[in-house]
């Protein structure tokens, strides 16, 4: 007999937080939020963001060696996923610095 409490004594699976856990399902993380970056993330980053189902995602700088947004790969509008969202490329404004004295 094993007294593994993933195991249970019979040596079978069972659910380890069977205390008052619900029979509803939990809702994901980021369901419905936009997520602002600077870079265009790679393939394994907006696959997590299609896990989480973020609604909108806003980033400014490509990626040219992994981008998975559009600069190598165009994830958002692969068919086979199960959740889409939206990609915006932000425009940011050329930032001029003083000169160095």
């Amino acid at each position: 007999m094993s007294n593994n409490p993933i195991l249970g004594k019979n040596g079978g699976e069972q659910d380890v937080n069977t205390e008052g856990s619900n029979s509803l399902p939990r809702p994901y993380l980021c369901t419905g939020y936009d997520i602002y970056l600077v870079w265009e993330p790679c393939t394994m980053c907006a696959m997590a963001l299609v896990h989480q189902r973020i609604r909108r995602i806003f980033f400014a700088l490509p990626n040219p060696e992994a981008g998975a947004l559009g600069s190598v790969h165009r994830l958002q509008g692969e068919k086979s996923l199960n959740h889409h969202y939206a990609v915006f490329r932000v425009v940011l404004p050329e930032l001029e610095f003083p000169a160095e004295r």
